[in-house]
């Protein structure tokens, strides 16, 4: 009895349960006095005469069966796994022929360990005896009761589907239930060991634990499971519904082999269910009334949306073209941003995520369609006013700003409908207003008190409006005085407004501060953003564009650097960065730096350059060789830019090392970044 309450803790079988085999082994352990070679005929002898319902050739047989499940459970193997199969089905098929179909419960829960443990070096079933099965679990009114958390009985209940149909969402949400309260009692247990210090670790960056990985290998053999956990996602309280985004999640991100098929199947499925929230939400509104059960959802379903999104592999046909169920899900998921509470950032940050991905993976052919879509969506555009205008109010505690990472995705989405605003001419019904002067004035002064990601966000819409000349249909620009100086505005205010000369300069100090920080997508942002800069500037006003590159601060900025190694020097920003200092006649850029420049990619060599490294040496060289400003080069280091670019023709782009930025999306915490959109311009503005 002792192995019986250990068999599965978790669970523990119930007091009626204990009573009833206690009564079985009792009455029959006497006749198990046999030889182990007699114990299969046991199984299998027709019964007689039952005299009670624990005495009798039946009871002696359920006896077995416990004995051979607690030794099992225990790791010993009294009888080969395929005969205790076979005499269990038999035992099963037994049963139900006598005209009954009920098994005591804690012998049915034997039966089914059984067969889930031998199953694997056993035949598969026929129609016949998998009826006897379904049948005999059927008989259980609680199949719960019967659950024994143990990794054979995920494979064996999924391995036929007419098990999986009738018991396969149920056995999932036991396993998870069970490994959710595992998860519970370790995490326990370690807040005790740490004596109570706070913890800041998040759940999304955990790593899948042994059950998961259990679970994985069953959604490998038998995708069917992946429907039902998506179910379980949509429909289930939030402690299930999160562990089974959990495992979706770890499946999208170490399943590479078959993601695309898998991305392909879920995507009609979210949709579904977005359809779903979208048509009962219309009469009760977001999280309000008999819908707020189904709409918990909601951002569990939108999130899971951002991760497929994000392990959509970079070669799937999903980035070649925009099929109907792409489109239905930017359309649904626009129309459920638009009517979220601005405080659900739960829904809405995952939502503007996937909205922006969406922009910027489209290929060129969809884009006037989907931004479009984006633009003629008067409540989405309202909600992205609302976070940028509750970033910004002076009024605002703190606490009561919108987080940092909805204030990202904002940004992010905003740059894109700016871009893809002007390249496709499209219609705006309701242009955003934002501050120009407040957000120059947080890169040049709160940098220091800004999260990285937001500053890059930041970044990424200034060199949007920059290559629309600050004069574009979707945003409203504000200025002040911080920016263009006392009034009367003067003519060459006037010609760079709302920026103005002042800000020009204020934007480039605080872009050269910014390159200075050693932070990926800060360093590429950063040199995107004062080439949009510069550009603005020579549209408008070349003499401030000329003017700012002289500054002593850009001299500054080069020493420090190429004080940092091999790898800043040869890094695409850094390459890029000389290039636009060189293309406005820059006097930063001194021939020591070109001559460690070509150092440095002499001992690296050309072929072992990323693609995107040598596409910027590539434009850097053909910059020196067209360049009349500076002092003409020596015929040697000619010779070497020479080479150089021969070298660089004869590179195809496959002899390239991979790119420095790998993949199509990036998922930094909760904010997806398409990483397209912060590889190194080559010139021009961007969109074009």
């Amino acid at each position: 009895m002792c192995l019986l309450s250990q068999s599965d803790p978790a669970s523990g079988p119930c007091q009626s349960d204990v009573e009833e085999v206690e009564n079985l082994l009792l009455y029959n352990l006497p006749f198990l006095c046999c030889r182990l070679s007699d114990w299969p005929s046991l199984l299998c002898e027709a019964p007689g005469i039952q005299l009670c319902e624990y005495k009798g050739p039946r009871a002696i047989q359920y006896c077995l069966v416990i004995i051979l499940h607690l030794a099992l459970q225990q790791g010993d193997r009294l009888l080969p796994d395929q005969t205790v199969f076979s005499s269990v089905v038999w035992l099963l098929h037994s049963v139900q022929a006598q005209g009954s179909c009920a098994l005591p419960r804690s012998v049915l829960r034997s039966a089914l360990y059984l067969l889930a443990v031998t199953q694997d070096k056993s035949p598969n079933l026929d129609r016949a005896p998998l009826n006897c099965i379904s049948k005999a679990l059927s008989s259980c009114q609680s199949f719960p009761s019967l659950y024994i958390h143990h990794p054979a009985l995920l494979h064996f209940i999924w391995r036929y589907p007419d098990l999986a149909e009738k018991f396969g969402p149920v056995v999932l949400e036991l396993w998870l239930s069970k490994q959710a309260q595992h998860t519970d009692a370790e995490k326990t247990i370690a807040d005790i060991q740490e004596k109570g210090e706070k913890t800041e670790s998040r759940a999304d960056d955990r790593e899948p634990d042994t059950e998961t990985m259990e679970l994985l290998s069953v959604i490998e053999k038998y995708p069917a499971a992946i429907l039902t956990l998506l179910d379980m996602v949509c429909t289930r309280e939030a402690t299930l519904a999160g562990q089974a985004l959990w495992v979706l999640e770890v499946l999208l991100r170490v399943q590479r082999e078959y993601e695309a098929d898998l991305c392909a199947n879920l995507r009609p499925a979210l949709l579904q269910a977005l359809q779903r929230l979208n048509v009962e939400s219309m009469g009760h509104g977001l999280g309000q009334g008999p819908t707020a059960q189904a709409v918990n959802s909601l951002p569990l379903v939108l999130k899971l949306l951002c991760v497929m999104q994000a392990s959509d592999p970079p070669s799937s046909s999903s980035y070649s073209r925009m099929d109907g169920v792409h489109f239905k899900l930017l359309y649904h998921v626009s129309n459920v941003a638009g009517r979220l509470n601005p405080s659900d950032t739960g829904s809405l940050l995952p939502a503007l995520s996937y909205l922006y991905c969406c922009l910027s993976l489209s290929p060129a052919h969809c884009t006037d369609r989907a931004v479009s879509v984006l633009l003629s969506n008067s409540g989405l555009m309202d909600q992205l006013q609302t976070v940028l205008s509750s970033s910004s109010a002076p009024s605002l505690s703190p606490s009561a700003c919108p987080p940092s990472a909805l204030l990202c995705c904002s940004h992010l989405l905003l740059s894109s409908l700016i871009t893809l605003q002007r390249v496709n001419s499209a219609q705006v019904q309701k242009s955003i207003s934002w501050s120009l002067d407040t957000a120059v004035q947080r890169l040049l002064v709160q940098k220091r008190n800004t999260d990285n990601l937001l500053l890059v966000s930041h970044l990424r819409l200034l060199q949007a409006l920059l290559d629309a000349d600050l004069a574009s249909a979707v945003v409203c620009l504000s200025t002040g005085p911080g920016l263009l100086g006392p009034r009367p505005i003067g003519v060459e205010d006037g010609t760079l407004y709302p920026l103005g000369s002042r800000g020009a300069q204020c934007l480039s100090i605080a872009l050269s501060g910014l390159l200075l920080q050693k932070h990926e997508l800060l360093l590429r942002a950063s040199v995107n953003c004062l080439s949009s800069l510069l550009g603005f500037l020579q549209r408008k006003s070349p003499a401030t564009a000329k003017y700012v590159v002289c500054q002593p601060w850009s001299r500054f900025l080069l020493y420090c650097l190429f004080s940092s190694g091999e790898s800043c020097r040869l890094h695409p920003a850094i390459l890029r960065l000389i290039t636009i200092l060189l293309q406005n006649g820059s006097t930063a850029v001194w021939e020591p730096d070109l001559l460690q420049v070509m150092e440095a990619v002499e001992r690296r060599g050309v072929k072992e350059l990323s693609e995107e490294t040598a596409q910027a040496l590539r434009l850097l060289l053909t910059q020196i060789q067209s360049n009349v400003d500076q002092p003409p080069l020596t015929e040697e280091h000619k010779q070497r830019v020479g080479g150089m670019m021969a070298s660089l023709g004869l590179q195809t782009p496959s002899e390239s090392c991979s790119a420095s930025l790998p993949g199509n999306v990036l998922r930094v915490g909760d904010v997806s970044i398409c990483l397209s959109d912060f590889t190194v311009k080559a010139g021009g503005r961007s969109g074009n």
